[in-house]
């Protein structure tokens, strides 16, 4: 990144936020080794066209969460509202991974 590095002061709620991240990843990795799908977003050799419905699906399963607690007039369930809101940045995280790795 160009921008000029600058001191980071983690909190506690940040590591926290920071660890289920990570955990998302790695059940992310499991069920690709399970097979459950063919590559995710930090797969090498992917191309970005290819990564972006995993990131929309998610995005996708967040809007379902607050248009089916909207429809039935409760508020967002918030533990599910995290739960997507989780996977959506661990797949960021993955297709971040991706781009470090090979830049291309």
């Amino acid at each position: 990144m160009s921008r000029k590095k600058k001191e980071i002061i983690a909190t506690a709620k940040h590591i926290r936020i920071f660890e289920y991240v990570l955990f998302e990843r790695d059940r992310q990795e499991e069920l690709l080794k399970k097979g459950k799908f063919q590559y995710n977003a930090a797969t090498k050799g992917i191309r970005a066209k290819a990564k972006l419905p995993i990131l929309v699906e998610e995005v996708g399963e967040v809007a379902k969460v607050i248009n089916e607690m909207s429809d039935q007039g409760i508020a967002n369930d918030p533990a599910e509202l995290k739960k997507e809101l989780i996977q959506i940045a661990a797949v960021c995280f993955a297709w971040i991974e991706s781009i470090e790795e090979d830049p291309t």
